[in-house]
């Protein structure tokens, strides 16, 4: 749970590049095919199909989008410096 106390201190600009420089945009999946709103089951199937596996976007997709784990060294390559304060915050578990 996010609390006050917990994210006082956490700037949430690394994340954000992080998930910018993996192309989660709503621009960048609609380029990659991937983005169908209201329809989680088919952005999942869709991005599963079209992405690479090592892909940083696939990753993400899996995380927010679809709910799904993923490595501990896929979250990783993701976030890069970001992770362990991803850790930290509890937006992402070990």
């Amino acid at each position: 749970m996010f609390t006050a106390e917990i994210l006082q201190d956490w700037n949430p600009a690394p994340l954000r590049a992080a998930l910018t420089e993996a192309d989660y945009t709503r621009t960048q999946m609609e380029k990659a095919g991937i983005y169908r709103p209201g329809e989680p089951a088919a952005r999942e199937e869709l991005a599963n199909r079209l992405l690479p596996e090592d892909s940083p976007l696939l990753t993400a997709c899996r995380l927010f989008d679809h709910g799904v784990p993923v490595t501990r060294q896929a979250a990783q390559e993701l976030f890069g410096p970001a992770f362990d304060g991803l850790l930290t915050i509890g937006l992402l578990e070990a």
